[in-house]
C-alpha cells in the first residue's frame, strides 16, 4: 500500500483507493475529510455527552465541556473505523473495506493539515 501510494504522489491517481468496480466511493477519500473533519473535530473536543460521558481521562477545554485528549484523537478515530467495519461486515467484505480504508488514511496523512478545513460551515449542525 505504501509503495502503491508513494508512486502516486504528484499524479491525478494520489488518494484514489484501489477498489473494485461493483464498490465504487460515493465520496473521494480527500472530498470526505473536507467535508466531515471539522464536526469529528467539534465531536472529540467538546465530548460532553456525546462520546465519552462518564470516563475518566478527560480534560476540561475553555469553556468548561470535556474533551478526548488530542493526543488520543487517532486512537478515538481507529475504535470508530474498526467499530464501522464490524457492524457493515454483511455488506461488504471486512478485508475489502480495510484495505480500503488504510489506502484513505495513509494517502490522507500526507495531506497539509492546513489545506483541510478545522471548523464547520456555520449553518452545519454537529
Amino acid at each position: 500500500m505504501f509503495d502503491q501510494i508513494s508512486k502516486s504522489v504528484g499524479t491525478t491517481d494520489f488518494g484514489l483507493p484501489r477498489t473494485v468496480k461493483s464498490h465504487p466511493f460515493h465520496r473521494m477519500p480527500r472530498q470526505a475529510m473536507e467535508e466531515l473533519w471539522p464536526r469529528a473535530k467539534t465531536l472529540l473536543s467538546n465530548a460532553d455527552g456525546v462520546l465519552v460521558r462518564g470516563l475518566s481521562g478527560l480534560e476540561s477545554n475553555p469553556e468548561g465541556r470535556t474533551s478526548v485528549p488530542e493526543t488520543h484523537w487517532p486512537l478515538v478515530v481507529a475504535r470508530v473505523a474498526q467499530q464501522f467495519i464490524v457492524m457493515a461486515k454483511d455488506a461488504l467484505d471486512p478485508r475489502l473495506m480495510l484495505s480500503l480504508m488504510m489506502e484513505s488514511v495513509i494517502a490522507l496523512s500526507k495531506v497539509d493539515p492546513q489545506t483541510i478545513p478545522q471548523t464547520p460551515p456555520p449553518s452545519a449542525d454537529v
